[in-house]
């Protein structure tokens, strides 16, 4: 289709204008290992990318990897994505920030969904570990995070999406969701996931005007 081609063309554009920004973060790095035919050349970058975000010195923080969930997502993205290529340094310093930093929830919706988000997927991941960052196993931390995600799930499901300071907010739900989606091993959760983005979509789309969101939230 015509538009499933557009779509496409538009994307590798964006990916593009990313890569010749010259940022580099967590997020930004993720347009160099697309575009980069040997990803493993980036290693230097990606490192750098991880170390100074989870490095970012915090107010009180002293030493430890602190962080919240601008930190939390888009360090276990990063991980779920490109791990077979990144390097083992890098990998550490992300293993390390689950096992063994200081995590802050944060106080809104969407701030809680990225929260739990990284953390399930970082359960998932390293599920032989003895305890997560919080001293709990991560069987106890996966087993949370599924209950508080399915949770406003449903609540999405029956009120709408219900978190609408921000017209931008649907990103930042829809972010770590999508992430989901592509990296969890829970099947039940990743259907679920699957059709609250197919409402939260639908909800996008009718409020679209001539190509821009006009919605009055």
């Amino acid at each position: 289709m015509d538009y499933d081609r557009h779509v496409d063309a538009r994307a590798e554009q964006i990916l593009a204008a990313v890569r010749q920004s010259g940022r580099n973060s967590m997020w930004s790095v993720h347009a160099q290992l697309h575009t980069q035919a040997e990803a493993a050349d980036l290693a230097d970058q990606v490192i750098e990318a991880v170390d100074r975000t989870l490095y970012e010195i915090v107010a009180g923080g002293d030493d430890a990897k602190l962080g919240g969930p601008f930190h939390i997502l888009p360090a276990m993205l990063l991980l779920c994505r490109w791990e077979a290529v990144m390097d083992s340094a890098a990998i550490e310093s992300i293993r390390s920030f689950f096992l063994e930093g200081v995590q802050a929830r944060g106080n809104t919706e969407n701030h809680w969904l990225m929260y739990y988000t990284g953390n399930l997927l970082a359960a998932e991941r390293w599920s032989d570990a003895s305890n997560m960052w919080n001293g709990c196993s991560p069987e106890a931390m996966r087993r949370e995070a599924t209950r508080w995600i399915l949770g406003t799930i449903e609540r999405t499901a029956r009120l709408g999406h219900h978190e609408y300071d921000s017209p931008g907010y649907h990103v930042e739900h829809m972010a770590p969701l999508i992430g989901l989606f592509e990296h969890t091993r829970d099947e039940h959760l990743r259907k679920q996931v699957e059709r609250v983005l197919t409402l939260k979509m639908a909800d996008m789309a009718l409020e679209y005007f001539n190509g821009s969101w006009a919605g009055s939230h």
